[in-house]
């Protein structure tokens, strides 16, 4: 009876014990997406804000790649997110005005805006990047070849 006793308070200590972990992995993810959510802006929100005189776009990728086919958002200042951080003076203009980033996707401007706001500024990333607003048909400025 005992040895019974042991066992079952050994199992019911590991049910609570993974209980615990996933009620904790639950919480984190629940607030590292709400977090995230809040920087993100959808293709029509970058759209209607690009308008917006108090707004500022900056497009993360290379050079080569805002000059590419795909095309850039139209008054979009071109930092590549490999150099931003020794760049950051060049948007001091930008403090305290809305700054939209974007990329090809969505994965380097999510970790340039998230740089960007450790700075002071106001960074949102677009989701899904030029390739989603190509996508749905909205405006780009092409370079002539």
């Amino acid at each position: 009876m005992r040895k019974q006793l042991i066992s079952w308070n050994s199992v019911r200590r590991f049910f609570v014990l993974v209980f615990a972990l996933l009620l904790v992995t639950m919480v984190w993810l629940f607030v590292t997406h709400d977090a995230q959510e809040r920087f993100a802006l959808s293709t029509g929100e970058v759209l209607r804000l690009v308008g917006d005189t108090g707004s500022v776009v900056l497009d993360v990728r290379t050079a080569e790649e805002f000059r590419s086919e795909t095309g850039h958002i139209s008054g979009a200042i071109n930092i590549s997110s490999q150099k931003l951080v020794s760049r950051l003076s060049e948007l001091d203009s930008a403090r305290g005005r809305h700054l939209i980033v974007y990329c090809r996707t969505q994965n380097r401007s999510r970790k340039a805006a998230e740089v960007l706001r450790g700075n002071g500024f106001d960074a949102k990333f677009m989701m899904g990047g030029i390739i989603q607003w190509n996508r749905e048909k909205k405006p780009v400025v092409r370079e002539e070849p």
